[in-house]
This record gives structure tokens, C-alpha cells and sequence, in this order.
């Protein structure tokens, strides 16, 4: 059985509904990274990776893996915190790669 994060408690704590391996793979997603490379960077398959992303939106009450890691990030959960682009062009990109991984789920 694989695990998105070794090194962490796989435990939600008592402020936050979200494990640490899920907020683990909402960091990842957030860096703009397409779901193949996460799930390479988490020794698990595309569609594994898929199908926690909607494991985490039905936990948390989000229709898309944009609107999750941007609840993650208005929280504070990231882990590194997310950034803001050096610029508008690096903003669209990263939203159009989490929007494609969002599209390939369907």
C-alpha cells in the first residue's frame, strides 16, 4: 500500500479536516505539476492520484481540485505555502495544468 507522504502523521488534526498526505498532494497539485508527475513524485498511478483528488473534494465540499487547493491555501495548509506567480502568464499556466488534471479526471 502506498502513502503520499512518509515522513508526516497520516492523522487529520482537530482544526483541519484534511490528512497530511492529502494536503501533501494539494502542495504538489498547487506547484502547477500535471497529475502524471505527481503521481511519479508519489510512487502511485495517474488514476490513483485522481481519485483522491476527489476524495478530497468530497471531504471538503469543493467541486474541482483548483477550488480545493485554493481552499488549502486561503487555510494555510500548503505546505510550502503557495506563492504567488512572478506573473500573470505563470498564474494562467499553472491554472490551465490543474484544469487540464481536473478535465482528465472526467
Amino acid at each position: 500500500m502506498s502513502t503520499l507522504s512518509y515522513e508526516t502523521d497520516r492523522r487529520p488534526q482537530p482544526n483541519n479536516p484534511l490528512r497530511s498526505d492529502e494536503v501533501h498532494l494539494l502542495s504538489l497539485l498547487a506547484t502547477g505539476l500535471p497529475v502524471e508527475s505527481v503521481a511519479r513524485r508519489l510512487h502511485v498511478c495517474p488514476r490513483t492520484v485522481r481519485r483522491r483528488c476527489r476524495g478530497v473534494c468530497d471531504k471538503i465540499g469543493v467541486s474541482s481540485v483548483i477550488e480545493a487547493v485554493a481552499w488549502a491555501a486561503r487555510r494555510g495548509d500548503l505546505n510550502p505555502p503557495l506563492r504567488p506567480p512572478k506573473s500573470r502568464t505563470a498564474l494562467c499556466r499553472a491554472l490551465s495544468r490543474l484544469g487540464a488534471a481536473q478535465g482528465a479526471e472526467t
